[in-house]
């Protein structure tokens, strides 16, 4: 925490490879991801202000969340409520589809409760979204720890495959299996994660008195299968159904499953009305806005190939390798235009000295 001394308002610090700072390459990686972190806005993105390093550590200036994170739920010895179960899953999942509606989609890769902040209104805020496991591994090396790119405990069983890929369906498991930890206490399978359930442990019932219905959306984000999780924007639209007393069963997570959307559940791009106290309890807006390039309304599924937006884990794996080579395209025709571009520098160079040798030849010849 700190305190602004242009504006006197206290913010928070974020430092990245605290002590052991990052070399010359990860700070440029660091830079360049972030960069584009500055160009998302959603109500529940706890967005950077400013970014900076000092003596290669690089650090965020974020707005600060006085009434912390949902780690609190844990270790301030509170079970959370029900209705607080309904409005984390609200509002993490809005964000998340946000951040999947994006093209490329952006994975989180990292939600846990250390990275989901209540602001003042009671809103839940994800933070540290932007942050590839490219650069999660670089600051890793930094601290000199092993990890690929998320936190055990929270990470989905594909993850831990040979040839790992981020896909969206992950973010999901991860959210699943958060709040099954906020519920219970522990995390579904411990300190192992999505290992245990890879390698064909089953999901512990929660018997903590919850709905039946929380606990089945819960059950499925932590599917084995990501085929078979629904999809962020599903969550989102699902649990506004709940939060404004409107009727779903298993028929609405079969179609969500399926075509990853509910149809018809609530408004596009209005507000949702109604408002939600701090604590979560129903008192301020919790939706209906739109991106700021007005392009897909809040919370909706942006079609990321000009027709249908992706919707199960074989799309989401052709997808990712279609923009991985997308990239190594971009990447090779930009190097090769920084190699003419060289080359046609090295010419004009070459020609002036020529042309300034003869002038001199010229004056030394009339003299």
């Amino acid at each position: 925490m700190a305190d602004d001394n242009v504006t006197h308002v206290q913010v928070a610090i974020k430092i990245y490879a605290p002590g052991t700072g990052l070399d010359a390459a990860g700070i440029e990686i660091f830079t360049k991801e972030f960069s584009l972190v500055f160009e998302l806005n959603h109500t529940n993105l706890l967005k950077p202000t400013y970014f900076d390093n000092y003596e290669n550590q690089p650090y965020l200036i974020l707005p600060l969340c006085k009434n912390g994170s949902a780690f609190k739920y844990i270790s301030g010895g509170r079970r959370i409520t029900e209705e607080e179960c309904w409005n984390m899953l609200h509002d993490v999942g809005a964000g998340l589809a946000y951040l999947h509606s994006k093209n490329p989609p952006i994975i989180h890769q990292d939600i846990k409760p250390d990275n989901i902040l209540i602001n003042d209104e009671g809103h839940y805020m994800i933070t540290d979204f932007g942050i590839s496991a490219r650069v999660r591994s670089t600051i890793r090396r930094g601290r000199n720890t092993k990890g690929n790119g998320g936190t055990l405990a929270y990470m989905a069983p594909e993850r831990f495959s040979s040839r790992p890929k981020p896909i969206m369906a992950s973010d999901v498991w991860s959210l699943g299996a958060m709040m099954y930890e906020l519920m219970t206490g522990d995390p579904p399978f411990g300190d192992m994660g999505g290992s245990s359930q890879r390698a064909g442990d089953d999901i512990p019932p929660i018997e903590e008195n919850y709905s039946q219905q929380l606990k089945d959306l819960v059950y499925q984000c932590l599917d084995k299968e990501p085929v078979n999780r629904p999809l962020a924007q599903t969550i989102e639209d699902l649990t506004y159904k709940y939060l404004h007393g409107m009727a779903w069963g298993s028929e609405d997570m079969s179609r969500s499953v399926m075509r990853g959307s509910i149809g018809g559940s609530r408004p596009v791009g209005g507000s949702i009305g109604g408002s939600r106290p701090i604590g979560g309890s129903m008192s301020g807006s919790i939706g209906g806005s739109r991106p700021i390039d007005g392009s897909v309304p809040y919370g909706a599924s942006e079609p990321l190939h000009g027709s249908q937006p992706i919707n199960n884990y074989s799309e989401q794996m052709r997808y990712s390798e279609s923009i991985t080579n997308q990239q190594s395209v971009s990447y090779q025709e930009q190097s090769k235009g920084n190699s003419n571009k060289t080359l046609i520098i090295v010419g004009i160079v070459a020609a002036a000295v020529v042309i300034i040798a003869v002038a001199a030849l010229i004056v030394l010849g009339g003299k």
